[in-house]
């Protein structure tokens, strides 16, 4: 083989060699390009999903603190309607207390009015049916739990017993 042959040979595959280098090359650029979108979806869609669960948090934060606000409401009208009565049973009491030990004094007035005595034995009387009903609801979750309880007791009880040592 002449050198210029064997140049010509030399410089093909040196050619050949660029060109597998270059296609190599652009084969990579087209993994990583690719890997790179996979990521920045991924990321993406992670970043979605902590703002929805961020947004969802927030929601069950508010709807948990107005509902702690209406607890301290209602708390304050009890607290108001038990010292109502508390003090109309007191100036009942001051009356019969007068009227048993009768004195030289004018009589004393009850403090309270009728109509707002009624009002708030009657707000009264719906506390107290409140409590109540809301201990007989957790008496009646504490008795299903124990009744589930005890059914699979009873379960795994009778199956033992229902054992027979072989004949």
């Amino acid at each position: 083989m002449s050198s210029e042959v064997v140049e010509a040979l030399r410089a093909e595959g040196a050619l050949n060699e660029r060109q597998r280098v270059d296609a190599t090359l652009v084969d990579f650029q087209a993994q990583f390009e690719s890997e790179k979108n996979r990521q920045a979806l991924e990321v993406a869609e992670a970043k979605a999903r902590l703002e929805s669960e961020g947004r969802r948090q927030a929601l069950e934060l508010e709807a948990t603190r107005k509902e702690l606000l209406a607890l301290q409401e209602a708390r304050e009208r009890d607290l108001a309607a038990a010292l109502n009565v508390q003090k109309y049973y007191a100036s009942q009491l001051r009356e019969k207390r007068a009227v048993s030990s009768p004195r030289d004094e004018v009589p004393v007035t009850p403090q309270v009015p009728t109509q707002a005595a009624q009002t708030t034995a009657d707000g009264h009387f719906a506390a107290q049916l409140q409590a109540t009903l809301r201990n007989l609801q957790q008496a009646k979750v504490k008795n299903d739990a124990a009744s589930r309880s005890r059914s699979t007791t009873q379960v795994k009880t009778e199956q033992s017993s229902e054992k027979r040592s072989p004949p």
